[in-house]
């Protein structure tokens, strides 16, 4: 009995030094954690608690929450803490858990102003990425992330990414995106012009198909077409040439590329165009 009187009148001084601990310190422990690593307010807190928990073994011994070896250790253990938030973060676009759930929800709604400012960050780092990595070309880098970045948010508004590594899982699919790219690119003759596809396989039937839906493009699609594959022209050299900016002629020639596939497919099954 003496001993189970011992344990609770321990057990109540243990919750009274943890409640005074909490009372004291936490709401400068948030405070520090949220302008030291720039976290979310919640994922702040939820540290905080964790901080006062590793605080009490030393407050219980010194019986003093203000003592100079208690204070010390609070600073060590912030200091420590914010260090693992801000390197966390940086792998998943500085984003912290509940940011990134911010990010969800808003995405899932239509909202993209939180999903432009986390990856948009990452963008120009991935384009180059994928340049010293594979000696892709700057376009080429350009579309494959722009692709990516079109791909992560859908799978962001279908509940398919888990906050963790975020950076690494971009990085990734732009990889995987462009050797499949590289892998199932081929190049075929038409009508003096080479055009790159990876929709079809061609052969001499389809060939000719090609070079039918090829007829129905615009003069400007033809014309940019055989200069960007034919010619081989940049398409910051088109854009120079035409007097427009690069960010045009790029949205030009993903729709003319486009609008040859459609061509391409309508004639190969009309009966799925039939209404």
């Amino acid at each position: 009995m003496h001993q189970s009187q011992n344990y609770i009148n321990s057990s109540s001084h243990s919750l009274e030094i943890k409640r005074e601990l909490e009372k004291t310190y936490i709401f400068s422990i948030i405070n520090s954690l949220m302008e030291s690593s720039g976290c979310h307010y919640k994922d702040a807190q939820s540290c905080a608690i964790d901080i006062i928990q590793s605080l009490l073994p030393i407050a219980e011994e010194k019986n003093d929450i203000h003592a100079l070896s208690v204070k010390g250790k609070l600073a060590k253990l912030t200091r420590k803490k914010a260090n693992e938030i801000k390197l966390f973060q940086e792998k998943n676009f500085k984003l912290s858990q509940h940011q990134f759930i911010d990010l969800v929800e808003a995405t899932q709604r239509g909202d993209l102003t939180l999903f432009e400012q986390a990856f948009l960050s990452h963008f120009n780092l991935c384009v180059h990425f994928l340049k010293k990595k594979y000696n892709a070309s700057h376009d080429d880098a350009y579309d494959i992330t722009m692709d990516t970045m079109l791909d992560f948010r859908k799978r962001i508004v279908d509940g398919k990414v888990t906050y963790g590594n975020l950076r690494f899982l971009f990085t990734q699919m732009a990889s995987q995106l462009y050797q499949k790219k590289i892998n199932k690119n081929h190049t075929v003759s038409l009508d003096g012009i080479e055009l790159e596809e990876k929709i079809v396989e061609i052969d001499k039937e389809g060939l000719a198909t090609l070079k039918k839906a090829w007829s129905k493009l615009s003069d400007s699609c033809q014309d940019l077409l055989k200069k960007y594959f034919y010619g081989k022209m940049k398409l910051t050299e088109i854009a120079e040439e035409e007097n427009k900016s690069s960010a045009a002629i790029r949205k030009q020639k993903q729709r003319c590329v486009a609008v040859l596939k459609n061509y391409f497919s309508q004639t190969i099954y009309p009966q799925n165009n039939r209404l």
